[in-house]
């Protein structure tokens, strides 16, 4: 049924950032039937994507209720930098002061 399939993709997250936005080309499909199976996606392109794989299902159904999968991969590759100032406690007074951040 799928004559296409999106390839696999590598997204490196500018400095600060931790999500990306990822695209591809849409899968294609066939039936012996003539008509276009429909396709759907877990996730859409266009969507989302924190750091790390992510693995997108994209299955193919025709009008007889046949069904194939295909999957590919969105992978971000970044650094996450947690920037929530450190605190100190004081243990006399039992007091914390925030600190500030190093980013």
């Amino acid at each position: 049924m799928f004559t296409s399939c999106p390839a696999n993709q590598s997204i490196t997250l500018a400095a600060g950032q931790s999500t990306a936005i990822a695209t591809w080309e849409p899968a294609t499909a066939t039936d012996n039937s003539g008509i276009t199976p429909s396709i759907t996606y877990s996730n859409a392109s266009g969507s989302t994507f924190g750091i790390g794989t992510t693995e997108i299902k994209c299955s193919a159904i025709d009008q007889s209720g046949n069904t194939e999968i295909c999957y590919f991969q969105i992978e971000i590759i970044g650094e996450y930098i947690n920037c929530s100032p450190p605190k100190k406690k004081n243990k006399q007074t039992k007091k914390t002061t925030i600190l500030r951040a190093e980013c």
